[in-house]
């Protein structure tokens, strides 16, 4: 997690970069990345009624999401972090199988 997630996206390219999705520490950010997205999905929309909403990849360059990509953000996130869970899971049980890949093409 503390690696982030590389995100291309083939709609927007102006949100390619790598972004962090620890969830430990002074910012949780799964938890606010899925907070904007339940209001998108629920139709509340972003935050502050904005047409896009700015975030920072781990470099620190500001990248602004309409609602629609953010969703396709928060869904890739939500998938590499499941995955990522699977694949500790089956560490833990003996397995060795491949890490998932933090590299995610979205729309």
């Amino acid at each position: 997690l503390a690696a982030g997630i590389k995100i291309t996206s083939t709609a927007t390219p102006a949100l390619n970069g790598t972004y962090s999705i620890t969830d430990q520490g002074p910012v949780n950010y799964q938890q606010k990345i899925q907070a904007i997205a339940d209001g998108i999905a629920n139709g509340k929309g972003l935050p502050h009624n904005q047409a896009t909403v700015g975030w920072m990849d781990i470099n620190g360059a500001v990248h602004n999401f309409a609602p629609a990509d953010f969703l396709n953000f928060a869904k890739a996130i939500e998938d590499y972090v499941y995955d990522l869970a699977g694949w500790e899971s089956a560490l833990i049980q003996g397995a060795n199988p491949a890490a998932p890949s933090s590299s995610v093409t979205i729309p």
